[in-house]
Parts: structure tokens; C-alpha cells; sequence
């Protein structure tokens, strides 16, 4: 791949893959009869059959299409889909159907507020999010690295908010620092937004403390701007979300279920892992730089400490509009723009 400009995005709002996008596209489930309170469980199968061989739809009293319950047989087969990957996903109580990560983290901050605890706990150059949805009910955000050993001194019962693979530098982080925090007795909730966008890993959720996870499908699949395949998992009920068993959104709910089953969490990375790695090896050779791939599919990765060995040109617009890229000692790049170059819109038809 040639590249001739260093334009890297500080967000990561994801690319919209063509397999993602032609799937979309393909899908013929906006059906009146889908909506209707008195089309038959057997008739909403049979329309589905085509999309979803044996999905069963959940039936009122009378045998109607009960579109209160919708949402849980296609939660159950994503949870299927992602078995390999999400270890112990099937082992919450409660599921809800959300938009996208955020609106779960959100809704778990808010409970963390109401039982009376003012701190969060992340590591340094997590997802800004946390902090600052925390901040609008009133919490803290205390940030640790990784190594810190005198994480092993906190009281137990600190709420931790974890990504992972993690979104302060794409990578997974170990399987052990996770650990650490539940047997030391803290309360993790694990957000799997980027699950999906790596290397085959199981991610294991069984442990009773990591008390909550949530899911997006915006990063691995490129559908930030679809918010699909967002969910909240809770080993409690979570009361504020009760209402999203009326209020989701059925057309997407089973847009997620094709991309968890038609594409799956493995589906893209072999394909696109190579042209990650030709971006960062032609912007490395352009620019005399020392990128190296996440990873996670859409980032690559510079110490803090050669920040500059980066474009002068660059540098200087980036201080002049006052943007600091460092997520603690690492400084993380957002390939989407390269990505757009590799797939023209000839990829899209």
C-alpha cells in the first residue's frame, strides 16, 4: 500500500466493513407482519426461516408473536455465536438490549452512584468515557497502571471499569491482571466493545466479581453509526433498564444476530489483519516511524516517548488545536482513513 499523508483519526470511530455493509443491505427484515400484535409465533418463523434457520419466536397466550420477549432468543444465539470468544456470557441473570456500550455503561455508573460509592477505578488512558459519564452523577475516577503494586493494597469492594481488548491501546490485556482484581475481592464490570477486532482469545466472564459486561458491535464490525449488537449483562437485575424490554429496537436486534452468525467474531480479522499491517509498514517506510499494529484491527500503537519522531508539520497543527494523543505512556492512532483507501467504494456494491 502506498501512503503519501499522515492523517490518522484520535477517535475510534470505527470503519464500516463491506461485509458488514453488503450484509446490512442485504437483509429484507422491515415486514409489517413483524410489527403486528396479532401475526402467529408460526408465522413470524416461517419469515425469519430464510435468515435464521430454527429460531424460535417467543409466544403470547393465544400464539401471537410476543414482541415484549423478542429480544431473548436472539441474545440467546449471539451468546452462542461468541461461546468461543466470551466464556461464561450465558452464566447472567439479566440481559438488555441497549444502544450500543455506552448506554449500558452509563446505566451501571448511575447504580454505582446510588449504592453510595463516589470512586471508579480504571487504568491510565482508558475509554474517556467512564470518566466522564461518571462524572455527570457525581463520581471519581481514580487511574492506575497496569504494574502499580499497590493496587494489591486496595480495600476489596472498589468498582473497576475495564475494556479489553483495551481501549487505551487496542491490546488484550493479560488474563491474570483481571483475576488479580476478583480475588482481591473488587467488583469489575468488563466492557467487551473491541471483542471481535483480534487474534482468536477467550476472554473468560466467570468469575462472580466481574459483576457486569457489555457489548457493542460499533469497533469490530464498523456499525458506530448503526448502534447495533449493544448489550448490558448483569449478574443483578438492573432496574433502570427494565423499559428497553419494550423500548429497543426489534430491526436491529436481528442485524446483530445476522452479523454474530453470518460473520461472526472471527469473520473479518484474517482478511483484514494483513492490510493493517501493509498500512502501518507504508506509513513506517513514508515517514521513518516505528508504528507497530494493535491488536486490535484499527490501531496502531507509538511510545509516548518518540512522539517526536512524528510529521513536524503534523506535530505542530496537533499543538496548535491543542490534542494530546497519549493514552498514558502510549500514543494510539486510529487507522480508519487508511482503511477507506484500501476498500474504495467499488467494495461497497
Amino acid at each position: 500500500m502506498i501512503v503519501t499523508e499522515f492523517k490518522p483519526m484520535k477517535a475510534v470511530y470505527s470503519f464500516v466493513f463491506p461485509e458488514t455493509f453488503k450484509l446490512l443491505r442485504s437483509l429484507e427484515l422491515v415486514n409489517i407482519e413483524l410489527l403486528r400484535t396479532q401475526t402467529s409465533a408460526a408465522r413470524a418463523e416461517e419469515i425469519l426461516h430464510p435468515h435464521f434457520p430454527g429460531l424460535v419466536v417467543p409466544a403470547t397466550t393465544v400464539g401471537a408473536i410476543d414482541l415484549d420477549e423478542v429480544h431473548k432468543p436472539i441474545v440467546e444465539r449471539i451468546i452462542r455465536a461468541y461461546s468461543q470468544q466470551a466464556i461464561g456470557l450465558d452464566g447472567y441473570a439479566s440481559v438488555y438490549p441497549t444502544s450500543g456500550s455506552s448506554e449500558g455503561i452509563y446505566h451501571l455508573l448511575t447504580k454505582v452512584a446510588r449504592r453510595g460509592q463516589r470512586t471508579i477505578h480504571t487504568l491510565v488512558g482508558e475509554y474517556e468515557g467512564y470518566r466522564e459519564q461518571g462524572k455527570n452523577v457525581g463520581l471519581e475516577t481514580r487511574e492506575w497502571e497496569i504494574d502499580d503494586s499497590s493496587i494489591k493494597k486496595l480495600s476489596p469492594g472498589t468498582v473497576w471499569f475495564i475494556s479489553n481488548p483495551c481501549a487505551r491501546d487496542g491490546n488484550i490485556l493479560p488474563d491474570a491482571f483481571i483475576q488479580m482484581l476478583c480475588h482481591l475481592g473488587h467488583q469489575v464490570i468488563l466492557d467487551l466493545a473491541y471483542v471481535g477486532a483480534t487474534a482468536p482469545h477467550r476472554f473468560d466472564l466467570t468469575h462472580p466479581n466481574i459483576v457486569a459486561v457489555v457489548t457493542s458491535f460499533s469497533k469490530p464490525f464498523g456499525t458506530f453509526r448503526f448502534r447495533i449488537g449493544g448489550m448490558t449483562f448483569s449478574r443483578e437485575q438492573m432496574p433502570t433498564l427494565y423499559g428497553n424490554k419494550w423500548f429497543k429496537d426489534v430491526q436491529r436486534l436481528f442485524q446483530a444476530l445476522a452479523i454474530a452468525e453470518k460473520i461472526g467474531p472471527q469473520g473479518l480479522y484474517p482478511k483484514y489483519r494483513p492490510i493493517q499491517e501493509s498500512i502501518i509498514a507504508a506509513l513506517n517506510q513514508r515517514f521513518s516511524l516505528e508504528l507497530v499494529p494493535a491488536d486490535s484491527l484499527l490501531l496502531a500503537t507509538l511510545p509516548a516517548s518518540k512522539q517526536s519522531t512524528l510529521p513536524a508539520k503534523w506535530l505542530q497543527k496537533q499543538r496548535q488545536e491543542k490534542l494530546n494523543w497519549a493514552r498514558g505512556k502510549t500514543l494510539r492512532f486510529c487507522l480508519t482513513p487508511y482503511f477507506e483507501d484500501a476498500c474504495p467504494l467499488s467494495h461497497f456494491e
